[in-house]
């Protein structure tokens, strides 16, 4: 349909990215940060302190990686990305379904992205019910301020998304929080090895609540 992300900045909190990548560098924000106090270095997936490897990269990349005749391009491929770190190895326990996210460094890197004119914020990760209040008046004030947040189903083969997704059911979500599945080439509902019960099971449905702000899209062999 000729749509290009021009002139879309789509804040991406994860475990960072690699500013250096070919198809990421001329696509990344100047104002990408590390919300992480006192760790204070932009996100980059180049050291062991990254538990999820290339996660934030990947991420990235899907969404807005050059088109420029090298590797794959993104969905967006004019899009900028703001990179924000929010990764906390003290909150990590062994891939849990947690994650190494803790609720208030994500709630200081959804107020980052809005103070910093984003459109879309995007959270790959997981969690459990998003009840801690600062988070919830983060995600509001994000909502209030025009801006979309997308957030993962989850790669558990679950009938239900994850729990920290189920703000986009509130009423503060106000329409504007959509949660994301993942289909195969087949356009079925994504089965994966299962060699990993919360990486790799599978994509996390809509159950029988979610249906209103759930969208599926291609997650199978995506390079």
């Amino acid at each position: 349909d000729g749509l290009t992300g021009e002139g879309i900045l789509v804040a991406v909190i994860d475990s960072g990215l690699d500013p250096t990548h070919p198809d990421l560098a001329n696509n990344i924000s100047p104002n990408s940060a590390d919300i992480i106090i006192g760790r204070d270095d932009l996100a980059h997936v180049i050291g062991d302190d990254d538990f999820d490897g290339q996660h934030g990269s990947i991420v990235s990349g899907v969404v807005a990686a050059e088109k420029n005749d090298f590797g794959a391009h993104g969905v967006a491929f004019e899009a900028q990305i703001l990179a924000i770190r929010a990764d906390n190895p003290d909150a990590c326990d062994n891939h849990n379904t947690n994650g190494c996210y803790f609720d208030n460094d994500l709630a200081r890197a959804v107020d980052y992205a809005v103070a910093n004119g984003s459109d879309i914020i995007n959270l790959s990760l997981g969690g459990f019910l998003p009840n801690n209040e600062e988070l919830v008046a983060a995600y509001d004030a994000a909502v209030a301020a025009g801006v979309i947040i997308i957030f993962a189903a989850g790669n558990a083969a679950f009938d239900s998304p994850m729990e920290n997704s189920l703000y986009a059911l509130t009423q503060g979500a106000g329409g504007q929080a959509i949660i994301v599945g993942a289909t195969d080439s087949q356009n079925n509902i994504w089965i994966g090895s299962g060699e990993d019960p919360f990486l790799s099971a599978g994509s996390n449905k809509a159950g029988s609540n979610a249906q209103g702000s759930f969208l599926v899209a291609p997650g199978s062999d995506i390079h």
